[in-house]
């Protein structure tokens, strides 16, 4: 066969060996990862029993060979971790702690920067929610979350910003945990990540600590609406239901209460989960205290610690706790200071910001007033004051506010006793208006049926009054001849006049009845263009999100830096105007965007876009103002140019600094904003209005769309001031109000 017919058919076989390599390689890594999948399956499935951790244990070593077989790194990375975890559920902790200590070492060799994200959440594990454990378990997820950020997987992001949270909460630091959880649903919406029930509850859980009801309860139900139509059936469930339960014990709600708590009682028992069931049956006895059923509390909380003896701290303390109200309540004060000694070992034994504390101190000074050892009470009050105003706890600042009033006025301090009585009812008007509410609609409820029963009562006696005048004119007709001739004439005309008047009726129903046609008709028609314009603003997110998805596409093809740059800059544009839309798309107000939210959002994006998250710190002092699209959108443009220009230029060298972004009302509807940052500065013979900056262009000109000024200098780096008149949304919003 001659060389012109042998080269292409060796070509042709070499080719084909590749593709059938590649092809085998592709289905071997596709068996590592379904090895791990399945191995994974058997170590999370419930109840940790032997035989499901040694599946998992066989399936991970033959991917873990294979991997090796393979020389893949990313299975063996994985395989690695998966290894420690399976020997961490079977209690052997020093091996998975030697296991999981090579995998680290191996991310950290290769750059493997999701697996190392997940070896520290992995690393916290090994750590409890008590003390310096607590601690290292906030360091641990700290130093996970960049990593993930990095890596773009904005779901994982959201789970251990919630987890943050939750440890913040635990802590005591509300504040903390509830900026940890609002940035936690902000990536979950981002990441289309729909599971938020857990965030919801946690966020719940905060404001109930700092004794907000209302924002309490909102995000509670928030928690078992999404919970029920996601049709979650795992423990979480038990634990949302079990917290709406609480936030309705302290509002008082004692019956709804008990109903959450049943529902909680039922997934406790249906996935086994001893230490809920014990906190849902505690629960449940507190609410029966709280009714006076004192029997029917004892017997239940008897019948808990014979079948599940406490033995997690905060059921060993939860249990004396309510034994000792119970009694208290039951005047038995013999019985009661049994528990009242247990109490106060507690309260010795805790450290001072242990989560127990306030709840140890109320019943340590609930007792020292019943038995009248007042002057022991006060260092427990002001132990107590301080430890619920550092919590933001101001239900149980309230309550230690009535008790400081009593012990005050028994021990005859009446200055101090009212100052204390003023502050527990300011406290606690605060705290309950919701009930306020609700008894208020109970007044007007009773006051509405009051009155329609002294209506009724006046249409009786009228009727009365109109009977007995037709009695006396058939008697006088009756009499007088000449008045039956007189009154049938008077029957007559008032016939006539009942006719006319009957007509008159029909047609104002017919008028009544078009009236209410047409105020239907426009009440569909604006229901329409309210619909109509969500779907405009959701349509224009939406093209200048394909917008920046295509400038993307179109800089791969690009080696111009230049023309790089500038495309960057028209994506970072058009996202500050995109954000606008989306958040008018997502709200009810069609009006206007609330300014507070889309400056964090902007600058949250902006960190991300230019990875400056550890390097450049953003400081944000942005009142809350309301701004409708034409004023939005040049503040955001403005807002834009002026964080990347300070990104990109105020800091070389890799410096570190801050920006500090403010938005303020001066007076009237006249506002200022201010960009500030700490870097270099502008150069001495820089002129702003000579400059053919497109940046600097955008921002004079947006600052005259704003009908404001526009001011730049250095002041120990630059300074940017922009005072605008917001008078357009004073407009719309009186016209609104006259619509009303």
């Amino acid at each position: 066969m001659s060389n012109i017919f042998l080269k292409p058919l060796l070509f042709a076989a070499v080719v084909f060996v590749h593709v059938s390599v590649y092809a085998q390689h592709t289905a071997d890594t596709n068996r590592v990862k379904q090895l791990q999948t399945n191995s994974r399956y058997y170590l999370m499935k419930e109840g940790e029993l032997k035989r499901d951790l040694d599946s998992a244990l066989l399936l991970n070593e033959e991917a873990l060979k294979l991997s090796a077989a393979l020389q893949y790194r990313e299975g063996s990375g994985k395989g690695l971790l998966l290894e420690a975890q399976i020997y961490r559920e079977k209690g052997e902790w020093k091996k998975a702690a030697q296991l999981l200590k090579e995998a680290l070492a191996m991310y950290t060799t290769y750059d493997l920067k999701h697996l190392l994200a997940e070896g520290y959440i992995e690393s916290a594990q090994y750590y409890h929610n008590e003390g310096n454990d607590l601690e290292q378990r906030i360091y641990y997820y700290n130093k996970a979350l960049p990593l993930f950020k990095e890596t773009g997987d904005l779901k994982q992001v959201a789970i251990t910003l919630q987890v943050l949270g939750d440890f913040c909460h635990i802590k005591g630091d509300i504040a903390t945990s509830l900026n940890y959880l609002q940035e936690s649903l902000v990536y979950s919406k981002v990441a289309g990540y729909k599971d938020v029930q857990g965030i919801y509850d946690l966020i719940g859980n905060a404001y109930q600590q700092k004794g907000d009801f209302t924002q309490a309860l909102k995000y509670g139900l928030l928690a078992v609406k999404t919970a029920e139509t996601l049709k979650d059936s795992s423990i979480q469930m038990g634990a949302i239901y079990n917290h709406v339960g609480l936030i309705y014990y302290n509002l008082r709600e004692y019956q709804p209460a008990r109903d959450y708590w049943n529902k909680a009682l039922e997934v406790a028992i249906t996935h086994k989960d001893t230490a809920s069931y014990q906190l849902i049956t505690s629960n449940i006895a507190s609410g029966l205290l709280m009714v006076e059923q004192y029997k029917d509390a004892l017997a239940l909380l008897d019948a808990m610690i014979k079948k599940y003896p406490p033995s997690s701290l905060e059921i060993r303390l939860r249990i004396p706790y309510i034994y000792f109200n119970i009694y208290m309540d039951m005047k038995n004060y013999n019985k009661a200071a049994v528990y009242y000694k247990e109490i106060v070992k507690f309260h010795n034994e805790l450290s001072d910001h242990d989560a127990a504390q306030p709840t140890l101190c109320r019943s340590i000074i609930r007792y020292l007033i019943q038995t009248k050892q007042y002057d022991q009470t006060y260092k427990y009050l002001e132990e107590l004051d301080n430890t619920s105003k550092v919590l933001g706890d101001n239900l149980v600042r309230s309550l230690n506010q009535l008790d400081w009033f009593r012990v005050d006025s028994a021990q005859g301090n009446y200055i101090s006793a009212i100052q204390h009585q003023q502050l527990y009812k300011s406290l606690s008007d605060s705290i309950f208006n919701i009930e306020k509410s609700k008894q208020f609609s109970s007044l007007q409820l009773q006051f509405e049926t009051e009155k329609k029963d002294k209506d009724i009562q006046l249409l009786t006696q009228k009727s009365k009054l109109q009977y007995n005048s037709l009695q006396k004119e058939r008697t006088i007709r009756n009499v007088i001849i000449a008045g039956v001739i007189l009154l049938s004439l008077f029957s007559g005309l008032i016939y006539i006049s009942y006719r006319s008047k009957e007509r008159s009726n029909t047609k104002l129903e017919l008028q009544q009845k078009e009236i209410n046609d047409q105020n239907e008709l426009l009440k569909k028609l604006l229901g329409e263009k309210e619909w109509l314009l969500k779907e405009i603003h959701h349509r224009v997110k939406n093209n200048l999100q394909i917008v920046i998805s295509l400038l993307n596409t179109q800089s791969a093809y690009l080696d111009n830096e230049d023309a790089l740059t500038a495309i960057r800059n028209s994506q970072y544009r058009m996202h500050a105007m995109s954000l606008i839309h989306q958040k008018l798309y997502q709200s009810d107000n069609l009006d206007c965007i609330e300014m507070s939210w889309y400056i964090r959002e902007l600058v949250s994006y902006m960190q991300e876009s230019f990875n400056t998250t550890n390097r450049i710190v953003f400081m944000l002092q942005v009142e809350k103002v309301e701004m409708d699209v034409a004023k939005a959108v040049p503040l955001g443009l403005i807002l834009n140019e002026a964080i990347s220009n300070a990104i990109k230029y105020a800091f070389p060298g890799n410096r570190a600094g801050e920006v500090i972004i403010s938005l303020k009302r001066l007076h009237g509807t006249t506002y200022q904003l201010n960009i500030s940052d700490n870097g270099v500065g502008l150069p001495e013979d820089f002129e702003p209005e000579n400059t053919d900056s497109l940046g600097m262009s955008l921002m004079h000109g947006l600052s005259e769309q704003l009908e404001g000024t526009f001011n730049i200098k250095n002041d120990n780096g630059l300074k940017i001031e922009i005072v605008f008149n917001n008078h357009q949304l004073v407009y719309e919003r009186k016209n609104t109000d006259r619509r009303r």
